[in-house]
């Protein structure tokens, strides 16, 4: 993930390729239109893991059957087995990040997703 400085790097470089470009001409600006961190700032989508992380927290609420579990989540609580979430709302879950995080999931990613960090993981690497 790009840290405020390179945001700020990106952005300034994108405005100045766009101010240099003419109709039909691209001034250097191909490298950045190609570049992913350029499409997460362009998309607005530059997230730390602990944003990601929190988002997934909140999202998962208010179907977490287990409350001691919920207060002390981690990266490596499992969602069905320690949250108690119903197999049943994961179409629910995956439906919401998808919604939060403006991404898609396929069902083969679905089926990778054990516990909170792979929710994490999976999301930060669609937004990348």
């Amino acid at each position: 993930m790009p840290d405020s400085q390179e945001v700020g790097r990106l952005k300034a470089s994108t405005e100045s390729c766009v101010r240099r470009s003419q109709p039909g001409v691209q001034v250097g600006c191909a490298e950045y239109a190609q570049n992913a961190q350029y499409k997460q700032f362009q998309r607005g989508n530059i997230m730390e893991q602990s944003e990601v992380l929190e988002g997934v927290v909140k999202i998962l609420t208010p179907w977490v059957k287990n409350q001691e579990a919920l207060a002390g989540i981690s990266m490596e609580t499992n969602i069905l087995e320690d949250l108690k979430v119903n197999s049943a709302r994961l179409v629910d879950v995956v439906i919401a990040f998808e919604d939060e995080f403006d991404i898609e999931i396929e069902d083969e990613d679905v089926d990778t997703v054990n516990t909170v960090g792979d929710a994490v993981n999976l999301i930060v690497s669609k937004l990348n």
